[in-house]
């Protein structure tokens, strides 16, 4: 029996595997606590 399945980001959502799509602009983010005071 062949169980292995690969799935597109829309299938996953679809099927339930994961409940969102994070989007590349959502990762960036400005550095805080000890980044931001070692950045500035």
């Amino acid at each position: 029996m062949d169980r292995d399945r690969f799935f597109s980001a829309e299938q996953a959502v679809d099927y339930g595997l994961v409940d969102r799509i994070i989007k590349e602009r959502e990762l960036r983010r400005t550095p805080s606590g000890f980044a931001r005071a070692a950045a500035g």
